[in-house]
Formats: C-alpha cells, sequence, structure tokens
C-alpha cells in the first residue's frame, strides 16, 4: 500500500483505499499490509489517521540497516543537487561553447541519485515484511506493483496483481517517467505464477496484445467503481457554497472536467473548442471550470488558455478540490467533459454519472465500458465531434434531461462490494484450486 504514504489521491489511490476497507470488513480473512518502497513511516501515519484499521495490520521491518539509511541518504542529497542543477542547466544549455561539458555533467548528476536509490531498493529487497510475519501469509495482493523479492521467493503464498492500464509500453508519449517506469516494469515482469486482475476489458485486451506468453493465463476483469463519497447533491445552498470556495460564479452555468494536468487528458483540445464556441457567440453565459493538480508537460494547456485573452475569464482552473466538495461541484454542473486520450478504466466520467449530470467522453479503450449507452461518446482528437457534441449539451435540455436520467441509472451498475467480491472470489478459486 505504498502509494497510501505518499498520499497523492488520485486514481490508484483511490482503488487502493476502497479496496482494502472492503476486504477488511469481511472477517473471513485476516487483512495486513506492507510496503515495498520502504516509506514506512509515510504509511504508519496513513494508519494513524484510519480509525477502521488497527496499527498492528501494518507490517515492516522496526530496525533499520545502517547501509539502507546511508544509500538513502545520499539519495536525497544526490536527487536535491540534481533538481539545483537542472535549474542552472537550462540557463547554461544556451551557450553552445559549454554545450558538451554541461551534458556530460548534467548525465553524471542524474546517474548518482538513481544509482543510489538502485542500491537502497537492493539492499532492502528482503525486509519488506518481518519473516515471522511471512511464515503466517497464504495470499500478497499487490495493486500496482511487481511483487518484492521476498514474495516471488515463496511458492507457497499465492500472488495476485492488479493492472490498472498498460499506458507506459503501448504509449510511452502519454508516461512521465521514461526511464524505469514502475508500471512497465510490472507488467514486463508479469508470468504464468502471477494471477492477473484486469479493471477493464480493455486492459485485460491491451495487457494480452503485449504480452502475448499471458494467453490462457489466470487472468479476470474487475471492474472498478465511484467512491461512496460521491453522491448526487440537490441542495442548492449547498452546491453554491462550494462554488463560492472555488471561484465560480453563481449566476452563471458552467461545464466541467476533472484531471490530471498532462496531455494524455486532452485538456488543451477541450479549451480550444470551448473557446471557439463561446467567441463565436454560440454559447452565452458559460464557464468551463477544470478540477485537477498540475501533472507534467502542462505548458501546452496553458499556452491554449493565453491565446485568447478575452475568454480567459471564462475558464476556471481550481486546482485540487477536496473531497468533500467534489459531489457540489460535480451536481451543479451543466454537464461534464472527459476526452482523454486513452484510460485504463476512467473514474471522473463515473464519478460524473453517480452525480446525475450528462457526460461526453472519448470512444477510445475502456471509455465506452464504463458509460456504455448512457453518455455522448466522441473521437478524442477530432475537434469537429467535439465542438458538435459540446453545442447539442449547451442548447438542448430534453438531450440533458435524458442523459442524466441514464446516468444515475449507469452509474447504479457499479459498487466497490462487487469489485471486491469478484477479486476475493478470484482468490478463493485460486486457492481451492491449488488445494485440489
Amino acid at each position: 500500500i505504498s502509494i497510501l504514504g505518499y498520499g497523492k489521491k488520485a486514481g490508484i489511490y483511490r482503488v487502493i483505499e476502497n479496496l482494502i476497507y472492503r476486504i477488511n470488513q469481511n472477517k473471513k480473512y485476516n487483512l495486513f499490509f506492507c510496503t515495498s518502497t520502504s516509506n514506512y513511516r509515510l504509511c504508519k501515519k496513513y494508519f494513524k489517521s484510519q480509525p477502521h484499521f488497527d496499527k498492528e495490520q501494518f507490517l515492516y521491518p522496526h530496525f533499520p540497516k545502517v547501509l539502507s539509511v546511508l544509500f538513502k541518504a545520499i539519495y536525497i542529497v544526490s536527487n536535491q543537487f540534481r533538481h539545483m542543477f537542472d535549474f542552472i542547466y537550462k540557463r547554461i544549455i544556451r551557450f553552445s561553447s559549454i554545450q558538451h561539458i554541461a551534458n556530460f555533467v548534467k548525465n553524471i548528476v542524474d546517474f548518482v541519485p538513481r544509482l543510489f536509490i538502485k542500491l537502497y531498493k537492493y539492499s532492502e529487497r528482503n525486509r519488506i515484511i518481518p519473516n515471522n510475519d511471512l511464515k503466517r501469509m497464504d495470499v500478497f495482493i499487490s495493486p500496482y506493483l511487481y511483487f518484492p523479492n521476498q514474495i516471488l521467493e515463496n511458492a507457497d503464498i499465492k500472488r495476485f496483481i492488479i493492472i490498472h492500464d498498460v499506458i507506459p509500453v503501448l504509449f510511452p508519449q502519454y508516461s512521465e517517467i521514461v526511464i524505469e517506469n514502475p508500471l512497465k516494469i510490472t507488467v514486463d515482469k508479469l508470468n504464468h505464477d502471477d494471477n492477473i486482475i484486469c479493471v477493464s476489458e480493455s486492459t485485460k485486451k491491451d495487457l494480452l496484445n503485449y504480452k502475448k506468453n499471458l494467453v490462457g493465463n489466470n487472468i479476470i476483469v474487475s471492474l472498478l467503481a465511484a467512491s461512496d463519497k460521491i453522491l448526487q447533491v440537490k441542495d442548492k445552498n449547498e452546491i453554491n457554497i462550494v462554488k463560492m470556495k472555488y471561484n465560480i460564479p453563481l449566476n452563471q452555468n458552467y461545464i466541467l472536467s476533472v484531471s490530471t494536468i498532462e496531455p494524455r487528458k486532452n485538456i488543451d483540445r477541450i479549451i480550444k473548442n470551448f473557446v471557439n464556441l463561446s467567441k463565436s457567440g454560440k454559447m452565452k453565459d458559460i464557464n468551463l471550470v477544470l478540477i485537477g493538480r498540475k501533472g507534467w508537460k502542462y505548458d501546452s494547456i496553458f499556452e491554449e488558455f493565453n491565446k485568447e485573452p478575452s475568454q480567459k475569464n471564462k475558464i476556471i482552473f481550481t486546482g485540487y478540490v477536496e473531497d468533500i466538495d467534489m459531489s457540489a461541484i460535480m451536481s451543479g454542473a451543466l454537464f461534464f467533459i472527459y476526452i482523454s486520450l486513452y484510460e485504463g478504466f476512467g473514474l471522473p466520467p463515473l464519478e460524473a454519472m453517480k452525480c446525475g449530470i450528462p457526460v461526453i467522453t472519448s470512444n477510445n479503450s475502456s471509455l465506452p465500458e464504463v458509460v456504455e449507452d448512457s453518455a455522448i461518446t466522441v473521437n478524442a482528437e477530432n475537434d469537429e465531434e467535439i465542438k458538435k457534441a459540446i453545442y447539442e449539451l449547451y442548447i438542448n435540455k430534453d438531450l440533458r434531461d435524458q442523459l442524466a436520467i441514464k446516468s444515475l441509472k449507469q452509474a447504479e451498475k457499479f459498487s466497490w462490494e462487487k469489485t471486491t467480491a469478484k477479486i476475493m472470489q478470484f482468490v478463493e478459486e485460486v486457492i481451492n484450486k491449488n488445494r485440489e
């Protein structure tokens, strides 16, 4: 559960949190947790904030290893120096006379932290779980990263892994981490001893296209679900209070999109088509609200935002929105748009549907599985289709009302109880099969 320790409340964080909460409710299982990235302190802090878990459920080595501490200290210092040098490098690289020297030094500065984090992980490779605890385990479930050595070396422990997408191997251009991407490492290491849980049929298909040796392996699909905390809000006062908190005008409608601000989410195309419609006079008194943290390579998104100064006041970047406010913001939107270029599952459209608002989304990857016929789907790279869908929902109240009803019905098909039940049924089937 290392991602819970890091605290970035994005998709995989929410999947892990919902999954462990529901497995823990079933007293049939004795559930324990560990972190394979050695962020013990952060994960302990997470458990302290969760009253429904017992702190004894978190397993970790209680005594530090001197060599590991040294390697990690060197990594932290060298990584800080790398960030400082990057700042200098961007300014001196323009001078051709020292480009070769600057590039040489940069390669060394980049290499040192990578080396020492590898040494640290190697030193800690068999210290994830105390050996006494390891002896009583039957099953190890990894919700993201590949299995630690302690698990791989113990044939008696049945191992299960959740594959959320295969973006780094199929679409490296959409992945921020090019070198040593943890998901790419995970996918490349998968073998016939691994029991695999894919979050959509699309992800399963893409995985098997890439890893043809896994055909016939133990693979199931268990669709995800929206959080129980996401609910339709009908109280206008509650919606208005939250709108004021995030500087969303009270007297105007808004189109909503929720995602990390990065290239794969296609936000610049949402902005471009919204601006074109607004500037043409076809859409008046409506804003575009974009929720999400900055990810990577977001410059082109803000360049698109700055192209039309006369329209900038109609586009609102809220940044991160607290969980407690998300239902009200979603419920208050005229409609929701999410035209990502690729998704392993795609939780935001499902969350919007659970709030009973119409949805426009992409017709690619897993998104049609999520929305079925309850949303407008478009080619995420076709501006005319996107513009037509936005305008149609803007002017057609009957269509919005029809899709709003369909949204709520579609969202009812998904629940974390179903997701968890299917995963645990798979676990039990594998265990029983091996007992026969």
